[in-house]
């Protein structure tokens, strides 16, 4: 809500996971396949579609949370 960074995986390999098995967020996971390879977005996801009412790591419940999201090929 206040603009805290709460993660920064720039400098990390990136996030793998499986489209439909509840690994991430439902927000996240509905960017994500809004995207074809190579695109990018910067994404407000409603705490609705986060982790709602819940205390997640430092991040508040309610929280409104904002990703920028690279889809990348992973072999």
């Amino acid at each position: 809500q206040d603009g805290t960074l709460f993660e920064d995986n720039t400098k990390r390999k990136p996030l793998k996971f499986t489209l439909g098995n509840r690994a991430v967020i439902p927000g996240f996971e509905q960017a994500v396949r809004s995207l074809e390879v190579g695109e990018s977005i910067t994404v407000r996801i409603a705490p609705e579609l986060g982790y709602h009412h819940r205390t997640v790591g430092t991040i508040p419940p309610f929280s409104q949370l904002w990703y920028e999201i690279t889809l990348v090929a992973i072999k």
